[in-house]
């Protein structure tokens, strides 16, 4: 219990245990108050939905009435391993007829049914059974089919259950009300009796005689809990006791938590989170203001893989690198040592960067060197100290001086710092940098006189140090505003649009960028002057282009679009102690039919919505060159396509059609891009992390491949990547057998290889494939002066429609037709 006040969110915490990964990414908490009145909301739209018909055979017939339906959630959270959800089905008004003498009224009925929510999760979990992570699999890979992108509209064939990332209060009703449900709980359950107060429905079972157990419905979520409200009082009394706060099953704002993980990070091991404060809550008698809902975004998703890393330019751009002094002799014969430094930036002369003490700082800001600690509470830091070659080790004789002996000694180094914090329920992260450069010298006829507080009789020093600060804000807004469901006050939508501010827009800096001299004792060749207009010189230019490029990337990529956008209304966000965001939610009003999908495992850095196709058109291929012949007969079989589920299976044969043996480097079959309308398909849309090899007669949801090789004497093996064609490379595994020289393969007049791909198409279309040979001398201790290559392509088309004979075809065309097919525009 580490909150003092349940009504704070300042101290939620989505950690489930003490490892590393045992917590949740996102958690999405919406409260049975109001998710009963969008239920309401939903009946208003939509009345036929509130008449049923029921027709059993062997159990008889219904016609009811249904007012809309409301949930229970259990909130109890020593429970939370086996959570619940109740659904109440009331009933306006309806009829069961066993015969044609035996009718029950059960207008005024209320039916409580329960499902364990557990069992309804779709994302993986470790203790998952193989029969289930591949059920789960299948269900995560028909939900990227769904999605709004350029005005098409793609939706599911079957949306009635919910899934991580979308919380449509359609899908939810769907889900609750369509699926099979447990056995009805008397307890909460009622009939009407005679004075028309409610009978506990188990009274009226027991007294009538009469068995209506019915079967159960469930949802499908990633991992769905209950979680309590528990008021201040309560909250109180309990703790007073020494005892942990239980809230109440019937309580309105006890809430549905969608918990949620990112990417490929399966659900935590323990699935408890436990009571922190409150997610929804009841109108604040001060403001009026009323929670129904919570998102929150766990700080080691947004804060440290968001956020912070963009942040690590400005502790870049904060950077003064000491570099060793210039040392030379003037005219006069007097030695001179002047500091040189880089400022802004890090030096990328190799042999310049050689000369620094490691870890000398990277040329590229992503590098972790520039990365961010937590060094307290809402306190994240940088910090780098970096001294000059020489510093404080090193005595440098002036021996050309014809004042020699003249030694010189120097002591240079620089302290940079930028500090991100917040304040605890604020919207604005503060970024401060102060970097310090500090350069001391000095001078002596002997070489052994002392690093500082040297008396004059032993050596002649000098001093200066130069500070530079600036601070800006970096404000968690949101972009636009919609109405709520409810008619409550205009709430703003799902898109944290973060701005940098505390700057001046005429220079383009922070407002507050001062670069100042500090201590200066006795440099009287003012040296300082110098690194001064340097530093600040430096220092400026980088941060002002830093700080714009900033301001483009959250305009771009930097915005985090919510799941649930376009379903849900989000409030402001708020910076909770530990860097987590939270933001009031409530649902939009209905829509018509479904609603658009976000998946949680694509949004930290690639909303699906709004992602840049890899390539926008295709491009004319200038390395085929058609005076070589290929070697090998190349033939497409298309195994089988369903136009439902856009599976597709082909397999390539390659083989040798000559009598003598041939020799490859590298057998590369390409699929290439197809301009369709505006946008760039290719025969499988999965790309090349999404494939795997084939298992057995497992059932494949992403892409699967099998290799075969027949009459080939050396081991093969196959890579695939993707750069604007997806490429499945056959070439031979490495070997000692080729002595340093290029691995090859052999094919000789019967060998033969295949190669089967199953995965997911566009659509029913015309696609082409590229094979590219690249063959060797066969000699395996001799090499080609230079390797050759050849092209063969091929039109594969697949049918729409299922009375046609075949799932498709394929067969030989040349590079032009092949590119016409492909759409490539003449230059």
């Amino acid at each position: 219990m580490p909150t003092s006040d349940p009504n704070s969110r300042n101290n939620i915490s989505l950690d489930t245990g003490s490892g590393s990964d045992q917590h949740y990414d996102q958690i999405c908490a919406l409260s049975a108050k109001t998710i009963n009145a969008n239920f309401e909301a939903l009946f208003k739209q939509r009345p036929e939905i509130k008449e049923l018909t029921f027709n059993d055979g062997d159990h008889g017939v219904m016609k009811a009435i249904v007012n809309p339906p409301k949930i229970m959630i259990d909130p109890n959270q020593e429970r939370a391993k086996d959570p619940e959800i109740y659904l109440q089905i009331s009933f306006a008004s309806g009829s069961i007829w066993y015969s044609a003498k035996t009718e029950v009224n059960i207008g005024g009925w209320v039916i409580t049914v329960s499902a364990n929510l557990a069992s309804m999760c779709a994302s993986a979990a470790s203790n998952d059974d193989a029969s289930t992570k591949r059920n789960k699999k299948k269900v995560r890979a028909e939900l990227k089919k769904t999605f709004d992108l350029d005005g098409k509209k793609f939706v599911l064939d079957d949306p009635t259950q919910v899934k991580a990332g979308e919380y449509s209060i359609h899908r939810l009703f769907a889900a609750l009300t369509e699926n099979t449900w447990n056995n009805p709980l008397y307890e909460y359950s009622t009939v009407p009796g005679t004075d028309e107060k409610p009978v506990p429905f188990n009274d009226w079972a027991k007294s009538s005689n009469v068995s209506l157990d019915a079967s159960t419905k469930t949802i499908l979520g990633n991992q769905p809990l209950g979680y309590p409200y528990i008021s201040k009082t309560t909250y109180d009394s309990y703790v007073s006791h020494g005892r942990d706060p239980i809230g109440q099953i019937n309580d309105p704002y006890n809430c549905l938590v969608f918990c949620e993980t990112v990417g490929s990070r399966t659900l935590p091991n323990t699935h408890l989170l436990s009571f922190t404060g409150n997610l929804s809550m009841p109108a604040d008698p001060a403001s009026g203001k009323e929670v129904a809902g919570s998102f929150i975004l766990d700080h080691r998703l947004f804060l440290l893989k968001h956020l912070l890393p963009y942040l690590q330019e400005l502790c870049m751009g904060s950077l003064i690198v000491p570099l060793r002094p210039k040392l030379y002799v003037k005219s006069d014969g007097d030695g001179v040592c002047e500091a040189v430094f880089c400022a802004g930036s890090a030096p990328t002369d190799p042999s310049i960067v050689a000369t620094l003490k490691s870890p000398a700082p990277p040329a590229l800001a992503n590098n972790p060197y520039y990365a961010f600690k937590n060094v307290g509470p809402r306190c994240y830091k940088w910090d780098q100290y970096l001294e000059a070659p020489g510093s404080g080790t090193e005595t440098y004789a002036y021996r050309s001086s014809p004042k020699f002996p003249l030694y010189r000694h120097w002591k240079t180094y620089s302290q940079q710092t930028v500090t991100v914090s917040w304040e605890e329920g604020g919207h604005e992260l503060i970024v401060k940098g102060n970097t310090k450069f500090y350069h001391w010298e000095a001078y002596s006829s002997k070489s052994n006189f002392p690093w500082y507080n040297c008396n004059p009789d032993q050596a002649y020093w000098g001093q200066y140090d130069i500070e530079a600060s600036w601070s800006i804000g970096v404000d968690l807004t949101v972009a636009t505003a919609s109405g709520n469901a409810t008619g409550a006050t205009e709430t703003l939508n799902g898109v944290v649009d973060p701005k940098v501010t505390r700057l001046d827009e005429s220079t383009g800096l922070p407002k507050d960028f001062d670069v100042q001299l500090g201590q200066q004792q006795y440099d009287i060749g003012k040296g300082y002057e110098r690194a001064k207009t340097k530093i600040k010189n430096g220092l400026s230019e980088r941060m002002k282009y830093f700080v714009g490029h900033l301001k483009e990337r959250y305009r771009a990529t930097g915005r985090f679009v919510y799941p649930g956008t376009g379903t849900l209304a989000f409030g402001r966000p708020k910076i909770a102690a530990n860097g987590d965001v939270y933001a009031d939610i409530d649902y939009l009003a209905p829509k018509e039919g479904l609603v658009g999908v976000r998946a949680p495992g694509t949004l930290p850095y690639d909303d699906p919505l709004y992602r840049t196709p890899d390539i926008e058109t295709v491009p004319h291929n200038p390395t085929v060159d058609s005076s070589n012949h290929p070697h090998l007969d190349s033939t497409i079989t298309v195994e089988k396509y369903d136009p439902k589920t856009r599976r597709v299976k082909i397999l390539v044969s390659l083989k040798n059609h000559g009598e003598d043996p041939v020799a490859f480097q590298m057998v590369k079959v390409q699929v290439l891009p197809v301009q369709d309308g505006k946008t760039v398909i290719r025969l499988f849309e999965e790309s090349d992390s999404d494939w795997g090899h084939k298992k057995g007669d497992e059932e494949a949801v992403d892409g699967v491949w099998s290799l075969t090789k027949n009459d080939i004497a050396q081991d093969i093996e196959l890579a695939i990547s993707k750069d604007g064609s997806l490429d499945f490379k056959i070439k031979p595994k490495p070997s000692s057998t080729f002595n340093n020289l290029a691995p090859r393969f052999i094919l000789g007049k019967k060998s033969s290889i295949s190669l089967e791909l199953e995965g997911t198409a566009p659509k029913a279309a015309v696609y082409v494939i590229q094979v590219r040979e690249l063959w060797e001398t066969t000699d395996l201790d001799d090499e080609l002066d230079s390797s050759q290559w050849a092209d063969a392509f091929l039109s594969v088309t697949l049918k729409k429609n299922s009375d046609e004979t075949g799932a498709g075809t394929a067969k030989n065309v040349t590079f032009e037709e092949a590119e016409k097919i492909q759409g490539v525009q003449s230059s």
